[in-house]
């Protein structure tokens, strides 16, 4: 039997499968963020989810348990994690990691390919023909984040403030950013930013209206998303080109690497459209939504880390 879990901030999604790759069951339980909800809790959560599955498909064993954490991605929270599962005698193996991984396996269906995450931050991932892990960004929103939420409003408050010091060209990102945040002078941002330690969430929230903006013809909004785009592009490029160059040591070439788009902001049909027309003009890319949930992922991840085949036999 395999299970996986994502055990997010707002809930734990479990998935058990045989090893055909048939889903018996799908459960749920609280939010399971360690940061959060504390170690001891997210343990019990996930341990609950897991559980009810293995009831539901009358099942005494469970041969591997994949976990995908939010909140962890750093070695010691997953050491952490699993002190605080144990004793678990109804798994046999368990592996836990970050939730971008169980997403990233979710994506792709554990097959080779790429996974560009765009949300408030930004990140690219890639399992490549040795099946390891790559990965491009990532770096946070001070150094990072390039393409991101954050990266998008970030860029815009700072145009308007250069536009308001008429440094720049007239740009609707002046009265847009004073209406978003309710400032009546620009003036505010200041307290406003450096008083709350740079909000990702709020600065982030703005990306929608500068997307808008650009699609409506605003040149420095056209501008800041180009750029952003641009870095997230030379991110995926970056990892086709080791990834096409481990695919000839195997003579396995490439002729099309799958990749999959994630985030809340590839929901957006103009920043989906313009990042797709951009990369297929620099890389041979098949572009697809992404396969599976993160749950699956985790199932998907946990067998590829023992070296097993999974192949779903459920149409989701």
């Amino acid at each position: 039997m395999i299970a996986g879990v994502d055990a997010g901030g707002t809930a734990v999604k479990c998935v058990l499968l045989n090893n055909q790759g048939k889903i018996l069951a799908r459960t749920t339980a609280g939010p399971a963020n360690p940061q959060l909800a504390g170690f001891k809790e997210a343990a019990r959560q996930i341990k609950k989810a897991v559980k009810k599955a293995a009831a539901l498909a009358n099942c005494s064993k469970i041969d591997y348990l994949g976990i995908g954490l939010a909140g962890a991605g750093r070695a010691a929270d997953q050491k952490n994690m699993k002190f605080h599962l144990q004793p678990f005698p109804l798994v046999e193996n368990m592996v836990i990691t970050d939730d971008g991984i169980i997403g990233l396996f979710g994506a792709l269906a554990g097959k080779c390919g790429i996974n560009v995450i765009a949300g408030t931050g930004s990140i690219v991932y890639a399992i490549d023909a040795e099946r390891k892990i790559r990965r491009r960004g990532g770096w946070g929103p001070l150094v990072g984040d390039e393409g991101s939420g954050f990266y998008l409003g970030l860029e815009a408050i700072k145009s308007a403030i250069r536009a308001q010091e008429k440094v720049i060209v007239r740009t609707d990102l002046l009265e847009l950013v004073k209406k978003y945040f309710s400032f009546h002078n620009l003036e505010e941002v200041i307290p406003y930013i450096y008083q709350q330690r740079l909000p990702r969430k709020e600065i982030a929230a703005l990306a929608p209206a500068v997307i808008k903006s650009a699609a409506n013809g605003d040149l420095v909004s056209e501008k800041i998303l180009d750029a952003g785009l641009g870095w997230l592009g030379r991110q995926v490029e970056s990892l086709y080109q080791t990834m096409s160059q481990i695919s000839l040591k195997q003579n396995n070439f490439y002729e099309e690497i799958l990749l999959t788009l994630s985030g809340g902001l590839f929901k957006n049909k103009y920043y989906h459209a313009k990042f797709s027309n951009k990369i297929k003009k620099k890389v041979a890319v098949k572009i697809r939504q992404p396969l599976y949930p993160a749950d699956l992922g985790a199932a998907f991840f946990v067998t590829n880390h023992f070296g097993i085949n999974l192949e779903l036999k459920d149409d989701l």
